[in-house]
Formats: C-alpha cells, sequence, structure tokens
C-alpha cells in the first residue's frame, strides 16, 4: 500500500497533530478492507479488482469507527540513521537467471 506524504500530512493536521490517530485511522481502514477481501488479497488479484472498482481499495473503510482500538507508536530513535549503499544494494538486486553474461 503507498500513501503519499501530502496525505499523511493532510491526515495528522486534520487529528490536531496526532500522527499516531492519523496512521491509525490508515491502518485501521486497510485492516478492516482486508478482512473483508481477504480471498482476493490471499489470491493476488486484489489490486487489479480494486482498479476495476470490483471490490474495495484498501483505504476505502470509513475512518474512525475503532473497531482495532487505539494505535501506539514507539521510536526506537530520536533521528534518522544514514543507510549504507549496501543495503541499497540489496533492496534493488536482480537475480539474474541462467548462465551469467561474460565481462
Amino acid at each position: 500500500m503507498y500513501i503519499t506524504r501530502d496525505e499523511v500530512q493532510r491526515r495528522v493536521e486534520a487529528s490536531a497533530g496526532q500522527l499516531e490517530a492519523a496512521l491509525g485511522s490508515l491502518g485501521e481502514a486497510a485492516l478492516v478492507t482486508a478482512t473483508q477481501c481477504q480471498g482476493s488479497i490471499l489470491s493476488g488479484a486484489h489490486p487489479d479488482l480494486a482498479f476495476q472498482g470490483t471490490i474495495p481499495r484498501l483505504l476505502d473503510h470509513p475512518a474512525g469507527s475503532g473497531s482495532v482500538g487505539a494505535p501506539r507508536i514507539d521510536m526506537r530513535s530520536a533521528g534518522w540513521e544514514p543507510v549504507g549503499l549496501g543495503v541499497v544494494q540489496d533492496l534493488v538486486r536482480v537475480t539474474h537467471i541462467g548462465p551469467r553474461p561474460a565481462r
């Protein structure tokens, strides 16, 4: 699931600056919708069906019903830590199938 930074910011502002409430409502919406559509989620068909409008998108569930309880956010660090080039390379590595090309 992808959500833009601007949308998160809008939700934080709408919840009086409470990041937990903004992220909690997104998580709740995704969880409730995924539970209702679990067959399509597990089969991998959900993105296509949601794009076609056949089933709800993950964030279509109305926010704020409180059905999953209040979220809590714990931070491991007060700031960002640098990510090494090795981690980035691992994230974008493409596995070559077949014989390796000659160099």
